[in-house]
């Protein structure tokens, strides 16, 4: 990819590139972009447990994914170019100004009845050339390329053998010989392999890192039980991530909202990287038990054994695995996410809590 070139998000596996940014915008982008990386001649294996597959990218390259209950792209990364990403992310600067990847993975949940011709049609046709009938892994497949604003991108569509999902794989042509390294690397068999890798930037491979302050579990502020709302935390593998439950104000009726995010290590500090009522890259600040008692056990619980704080004053204090009957080890949700790479984040509808129905 050159470094001219940055990506909006449109309905095409989220890609589409767009000029670069007019001179006065890079003067005041503190983000600066580095010459492109070399492919390491390493490699790790990305694994999607869910749906059974698996491919290997450069050690040194990177991954963002994007998960919902019937979809998840995952977009691998230059290290440069993702790097500046962040920085643009981190400094709240618009996500239309980013780099595109070098290759996307789509996956989407099968609606009964759909052949390829009729996805193909449905979600490309308005973007893609040259559609062709070839096989992929001895799978029936479609290949196609499709010209954005100022490349040209080489795909293939086909199904999983259990014919319940379709995958898409979309290389840059300028990427060509490594995208075509990553596919042919693409396997739907995960029984000969380990268990899932973890991003190059793992929180728990960090010293002194505050990460290994927090426990497994479920964690609760002052006041949020009269609320309904709580916090989760899941670390497995070098790898963090939350869920954040916001319920109605006691004793109102109303659905809760909850966000699954990925936690990311920068400057020996925890960030989530997704929280929908607050802004992304929100600090949080772990604490062990002996970090707060006695005089936090004074107004709150006794015995505190972990905790942390990600917006205002408020101390969400952890009570256990058990607690509303939810045990994070067997959460769905956090599973997907730390078993995933790179940036997560997924949102969903909570519980319904029955109450007084609100009157605004």
């Amino acid at each position: 990819m050159k470094t001219k070139h940055i990506l909006t998000i449109t309905a095409l596996f989220g890609l589409s590139l767009v000029p670069a940014l007019p001179s006065h915008a890079q003067r005041s982008n503190p983000c600066k972009s580095a010459p492109l990386a070399t492919p390491s001649r390493e490699t790790r294996q990305i694994r999607v447990e869910k749906y059974g597959i698996a491919f290997n990218i450069p050690e040194n390259y990177r991954t963002s994914s994007y998960i919902t209950d019937v979809k998840m792209d995952i977009s691998i990364y230059n290290p440069s170019a993702f790097e500046f990403n962040e920085c643009m992310r981190i400094n709240k600067i618009p996500s239309d100004e980013i780099f595109a990847p070098s290759a996307i993975f789509s996956i989407d949940s099968l609606r009964s009845g759909k052949s390829l011709i009729d996805i193909a049609n449905e979600r490309l046709s308005r973007y893609a050339n040259t559609f062709r009938k070839i096989t992929f892994k001895n799978e029936p497949t479609i290949s196609f390329e499709y010209r954005n604003v100022a490349d040209l991108y080489d795909a293939v569509l086909f199904f999983l053998p259990n014919r319940k999902s379709s995958v898409a794989i979309s290389i840059n042509r300028e990427n060509k010989a490594l995208g075509e390294a990553i596919k042919s690397s693409f396997t739907f068999d995960l029984s000969s392999s380990s268990n899932s890798v973890t991003t190059s930037s793992s929180v728990s491979q960090a010293s002194n890192n505050p990460a290994t302050k927090l426990l497994n579990g479920v964690y609760v502020g002052e006041g949020t039980m009269f609320n309904n709302s709580h916090r989760e935390v899941l670390s497995r593998n070098n790898r963090l991530c939350i869920k954040f439950v916001d319920g109605p104000a006691s004793p109102y009726s109303g659905r809760q909202e909850v966000t699954i995010s990925s936690i990311s290590l920068r400057s020996g500090k925890l960030f989530t990287d997704s929280y929908t009522n607050y802004a992304n890259g929100t600090e949080l600040e772990a604490f062990a038990g002996e970090d707060l008692n006695p005089p936090y056990s004074t107004f709150l619980y006794k015995d505190v054994k972990a905790a942390f704080r990600h917006t205002g004053r408020t101390y969400w204090v952890y009570r256990g695995k058990t607690l509303y009957k939810i045990n994070p080890e067997m959460d769905k949700d956090l599973q997907e996410c730390v078993a995933s790479q790179g940036v997560y984040k997924k949102t969903r509808k909570g519980a319904v809590i029955d109450g007084i129905k609100p009157s605004w």
